[in-house]
């Protein structure tokens, strides 16, 4: 899934292919990549597009039987019930969704899920609709240009065609360093902004005619709330009709396990199923994180075979080249340890190209709210930039005034989670069953006691599959009647086993209690001696530096340590990037003298700069692909063939 473009314009020659196809060049970043192109002149739209080359995926473009309504289409798209209209990648096939349009209108998108954003090209009534996935996960970028209307999946697509982009946007910019991404649909570049959430347009002749959205969120948040038991009830009757949509088609799909609740409910429900699947775990080079070592107990409860993907000496030798990738294929939203992401998920496209994920099940039935703004680091960042990341903390007070699945729903998925996801999307197709819409509406009807708890989790993980209630999660987490058990143990509950659950207690639990115990200081102690590493320890780290004490703490939790890989083995790349005499002299740095003195503070011991290295080297890549970059400027017209009403296809 990496994306599609299209212009929209009056003039036949502004929308012309061979712009279209310079775009959709851009978003071809990987062998297994093809791209094409094709154009309606009549109605003033020239469409392109990248997509994976694999047969069992989406093809691009498809027409009705009357050759007079076209699709096409990135991502995947699911709606209830429709099992029978599922192509062999597991979504809505193209025939389908045509269908639906031709029986509804625009209409069609209204009972649609999954991630993704498509065109259709109505030659009937002279029309072309815009959409998108209700949750704006499939991001679209945008620009207006002398009444042309650009858009792509990209943001990289637009500025190598609009010279006028290539600017990075100060009020973007300090959004992004205080709370990781940009808010209300701005983005990282100037005049470049982002297709709302749940979007229908209409473009007829090349211009904008309507634009909705198709999803109101106000009548979902005000559903009634359920009791304890009707809400358990109905979350362990979906949640598993959700994942056999999700497990649909007939690609291998891999399963990536955690230690946590959320991937153990989807294997819950995977126990029974005759589907292959492969599970794997992200591991580190130090030891077997908690992760590690309960994914593989899970796996094995379930009678799966079990892979350890492992961040090691090859992701430490590539590491710049890895995180230039991340940061481009992000379009800068995701810093440089997006370069994990790519590595793992590259080498997990080597076990299946389908990776079935637990992704924000904390979010939708947690309410885990995953991005909140911070100060930046004083002396750093020029003084204009860090007074606009102070107002930046005031917009996202303002923007997020709601409630805390609100906040999820409404501007979290959309601002916030795209970034990663679009570095696991260039690798391999990402399927999670906690973001179909039945789901969400259900848990804006959680009672309030098991809103934040992990109370509702647990019981289904209980009545599905008893084995895994037995194994502990990360931190700690049992069913209630698992409780009085060793950890070593896998029993089946007794029937009629209660949802209850606690964090258990030394006092009562025994051993029990002193491994929860030991994994929360655990887990304290390496998030210490990693990124949190506070000023006042690192003369005692000095001191004992040369009996490497954080191999003591380190690989427990976590399967990747920038703190002190910036410190020994990525030094290099980092004096490389940051010493170079451009970067020394960006306008977003308070001085010149700035980088060598915090690589210096840094690679010595004296100061932890783990957050700001990232942030410093990650804009320096922006700059030097997107900004810098010396890419060849396209004509704004091209002449093309005769103008007429029939969609040209120029194929790979």
């Amino acid at each position: 899934m990496p994306g599609l473009a299209a212009i929209f314009s009056p003039d036949p020659g502004c929308a012309s292919l061979r712009r279209v196809r310079a775009m959709a060049e851009v978003m071809r970043h990987e062998p297994f990549h093809k791209v094409g192109s094709l154009q309606a002149r009549q109605d003033g739209l020239a469409a392109g597009w990248a997509l994976d080359a694999d047969p069992a995926c989406t093809a691009n473009p498809v027409w009705n039987p009357a050759h007079d309504i076209c699709l096409v289409r990135t991502g995947e798209i699911h709606a209830d019930g429709d099992e029978a209209d599922v192509e062999r990648c597991g979504s809505l096939d193209g025939p389908a969704l045509l269908r639906r349009y031709e029986a509804l209108g625009s209409g069609f998108v209204d009972a649609l899920d999954g991630c993704f954003a498509a065109l259709v090209i109505d030659l009937r009534h002279h029309r072309v609709l815009l959409v998108n996935d209700r949750h704006g996960l499939c991001r679209i970028y945008l620009h207006v240009e002398r009444g042309a209307w650009h858009l792509a999946s990209e943001a990289k697509a637009l500025l190598r065609l609009l010279p006028s982009t290539r600017q990075l946007d100060d009020t973007g910019l300090a959004e992004h360093l205080s709370c990781g991404c940009a808010l209300g649909g701005r983005t990282l570049f100037r005049n470049v902004s982002l297709l709302p959430p749940a979007s229908r347009w209409i473009f007829s002749s090349g211009r904008l005619i309507r634009r909705e959205r198709y999803v109101d969120p106000r009548a979902v948040e005000a559903l009634p709330i359920l009791s304890e038991g009707d809400y358990l009830a109905r979350l362990t009757e979906l949640f598993p009709r959700l994942l056999r949509r999700q497990l649909g088609g007939q690609r291998h799909i891999g399963v990536s396990l955690t230690g946590g609740l959320d991937g153990r409910m989807i294997m819950a429900c995977c126990a029974e199923v005759p589907t292959e699947l492969s599970c794997y775990t992200f591991g580190g080079p130090l030891r077997d994180c908690h992760d590690v070592q309960l994914a593989r107990r899970v796996a094995q409860a379930c009678g799966r075979k079990h892979q350890v993907i492992r961040v090691g000496e090859d992701f430490l030798d590539h590491f710049l080249d890895l995180a230039t990738q991340a940061v481009y294929l992000s379009d800068g939203a995701l810093d440089v340890s997006g370069a994990v992401e790519l590595h793992v998920n590259r080498l997990a496209r080597q076990i299946a190209p389908v990776r079935l994920t637990g992704n924000y099940g904390s979010e939708v039935l947690r309410r885990n709210i995953a991005f909140r703004p911070q100060p930046l680091p004083g002396g750093v960042f020029a003084a204009a930039l860090e007074q606009a990341s102070h107002l930046a903390a005031q917009t996202y007070a303002e923007l997020t005034h709601m409630p805390r699945l609100a906040v999820v729903t409404r501007r979290q998925l959309a601002w916030h989670h795209p970034a990663r996801l679009a570095v696991e999307q260039s690798q391999l197709t990402l399927r999670s069953p906690y973001l179909d819409q039945a789901l969400v509406q259900l848990a804006w009807q959680a009672p309030a006691t098991l809103r934040t708890s992990p109370r509702a989790a647990l019981h289904v993980v209980a009545q599905l599959c008893p084995a895994l209630a037995a194994i502990p999660t990360d931190r700690g987490l049992l069913h209630a009647p698992c409780n009085a058990r060793q950890h070593g143990l896998l029993e089946t509950l007794p029937t009629g086993a209660t949802s209850d659950w606690r964090r258990p207690g030394i006092w009562k639990r025994g051993r029990t209690g002193v491994d929860h115990l030991l994994r929360e200081a655990s887990f304290r102690a390496e998030y210490a001696w990693d990124y949190g590493m506070p000023q006042w320890l690192l003369p005692l780290e000095r001191a004992c530096s040369r009996w490497h004490p954080e191999r003591l703490f380190l690989g427990r939790h976590k399967f990747y340590h920038f703190r002190t890989w910036y410190r020994d083995r990525l030094s290099e790349p980092l004096r490389q990037v940051l010493l170079d005499p451009p970067a020394l002299n960006r306008p977003h740095l308070a001085h010149p003298a700035t980088l060598p003195r915090l690589l210096e503070e840094h690679l010595n011991g004296q100061r932890n700069h783990t957050s700001a290295l990232h942030q410093l080297l990650s804009i320096e890549l922006i700059h030097r692909q997107f900004i810098d970059t010396g890419w060849d400027d396209l004509p704004q017209s091209d002449p093309g063939p005769a103008c007429t009403s029939v969609i040209e296809e120029v194929l790979p």
